[in-house]
């Protein structure tokens, strides 16, 4: 048995005590998902980008012989779609599906197995949410290896959940529950990146957008060529972590989904109203946060201290448009349905520093 914690967990007991006595989560979950054949999830909650970097992880490798994923909680508009994604993905391939407990749920039961029998398991308050890194809540669970304790795990699942649980679209909320579309708790940017992000009122937006000069605007033409697949706003496609399993089997470990970037032309570096390298962006969404320039000849346009935030905000914006699936490649089509292909950056006359960031849809100034 073992204390497994969450990385903000971890990054604040460096800071006053030893690490050694406390696991990873996230690394645990990871490693246990890619090393065991059959996997089993309950939770209550799941978050859009969880829910992809598993469809990222099935997809590049074909490990497993049976996954399962049952969720508890009502689901917003953005998680249903991703969890359809992965329940589509799960049939395609003979492996399992996404279920709806018909019950209010909130265990956390994470259960490998091996050649059918219970491997490993973790109980806890991580949700899914909890399996990516960039995860900002503080969590404990514990690793389970003992025998008994894992045939009760095994035991969760047999007695209680799969007899209430349903396939998705058969779930909870085809039978008169409505689907939550609004962001939620951890899952708003300024929730999920908390003390990076923060969100003004739409009356300081109204007075930021009143201090905006359009003839010094930077436009930044976001490209999803064929040749650009793996960069910008699909850097989740591109080259993946790779691991080895104890059998010898390598295995690969995609990007996060909201990892992304802008990647300037040679002429929109030499543009005289490009941005500086570090300024804060005030969103057209109202949302504050920091940009910054990197790579060679400072080309790289990202959000500073962690680079999914800007992707989360601009990919966001395609999903909820209902243009983006979770886990599908952004192409010029995206961008032609969202209705804006465009990047605007513009200093905000307000002797603040800031500048506005627009990529709203042409159906919203229409």
């Amino acid at each position: 048995m073992r204390v497994l914690i969450s990385r903000i967990a971890q990054d604040e007991i460096r800071k006053t005590a030893g690490i050694k006595k406390y696991g990873s989560f996230p690394e645990v979950i990871q490693r246990a998902f890619l090393s065991h054949d059959e996997v089993s999830i309950a939770v209550g909650y799941i978050g859009v980008d969880s829910v992809t970097h598993l469809i990222g992880l099935i997809e590049r490798n074909r490990v497993h012989s049976s996954v399962n994923l049952y969720v508890g909680m009502h689901l917003r508009r953005s998680t249903r779609v991703a969890a359809n994604q992965l329940d589509k993905l799960l049939q395609k391939r003979g492996l399992g599906r996404v279920y709806e407990i018909s019950e209010d749920f909130h265990g956390k039961v994470y259960l490998f197995k091996e050649d059918g029998n219970p491997a490993i398991a973790t109980v806890g308050s991580s949700n899914l949410t909890g399996i990516v890194k960039s995860h900002q809540n503080f969590e404990v669970d514990i690793e389970i290896d003992a025998p008994e304790a894992l045939a009760a795990c095994e035991s969760i699942f047999h007695d209680l959940v799969i007899p209430i649980s349903r396939p998705i679209e058969e779930g909870k909320d085809s039978k008169g529950y409505e689907s939550v579309t609004e962001d939620l708790g951890e899952e708003t940017l300024q929730g999920k990146y908390a003390g990076l992000v923060g969100l003004i009122s739409e009356k300081e937006l109204a007075q930021v957008r009143l201090a905006i000069r359009n003839d010094n605007t930077f436009v930044h033409r976001i490209k999803c060529s064929e040749k650009q697949t793996k960069s910008n706003l699909n850097k989740y496609f591109s080259a993946a972590r790779k691991n080895t399993r104890k059998d010898g089997t390598q295995v690969e470990i995609p990007r996060p989904w909201y990892e992304a970037e802008a990647i300037l032309t040679a002429s929109e570096i030499k543009d005289p109203n490009a941005p500086p390298n570090r300024f804060i962006v005030v969103t057209d969404d109202g949302f504050v946060f920091e940009m910054k320039r990197g790579g060679d000849n400072d080309k790289n346009l990202e959000s500073a201290h962690n680079l999914q935030i800007y992707g989360h905000w601009i990919k966001r914006k395609l999903e909820n448009s209902e243009v983006l699936k979770p886990g599908d490649m952004v192409t010029e089509a995206t961008l032609a349905a969202y209705g804006n292909k465009y990047l605007k950056l513009t200093p905000i006359d307000d002797n603040s520093g800031r500048w506005y960031m627009d990529f709203s849809s042409e159906a919203l100034h229409s």
